[in-house]
């Protein structure tokens, strides 16, 4: 059964799987993975110009950026939905690019990411516009600092 969310060092460790991963299917599997294949659009918006979103299924669209080409950070908040309890959890998207050629986006999972971790994506990536919309969606709403401080 998947974990409602990770431990920063499992957090670090996942990181460092996606880093190896380069985007291509492949056979390794990990528990934390849903396989579920997710609908890319472009949307327009007023701050940022086009922006990506990941339609799920559930009739709610999801803001992503591409940080380092491997990580999308998403939040349903993003694009001003209505969100219940907070709802500061994040989805998790890889890029993979399937043996007939066409690109797809597999959600990983959902999980509370710190913000300093997502700040420090936006950074490696370097990418300005990353940093921005990272700031943008963190600004939204408070995210949780750490798992353990849940418990």
């Amino acid at each position: 059964m998947l974990k409602e969310s990770l431990t920063r060092s499992e957090w670090e460790e996942y990181l460092e799987y996606l880093s190896y991963v380069n985007g291509e299917v492949t056979d390794m599997e990990t528990s934390r993975r849903i396989d579920l294949i997710a609908t890319k659009q472009t949307l327009s918006h007023k701050a940022f110009g086009k922006i990506d979103v990941f339609d799920l299924g559930d009739r709610l669209l999801y803001p992503a950026y591409d940080v380092g080409c491997k990580l999308h950070l998403a939040h349903p908040s993003a694009l001003g939905s209505e969100c219940t309890d907070k709802e500061s959890w994040w989805i998790r998207v890889k890029r993979c690019v399937l043996k007939n050629g066409v690109t797809s986006y597999q959600v990983l999972r959902k999980n509370f990411i710190p913000a300093e971790d997502v700040r420090r994506l936006a950074r490696s990536s370097n990418d300005p516009q990353a940093m921005d919309i990272c700031d943008w969606i963190l600004s939204l709403e408070s995210i949780q600092e750490d798992d353990e401080n849940e418990k």
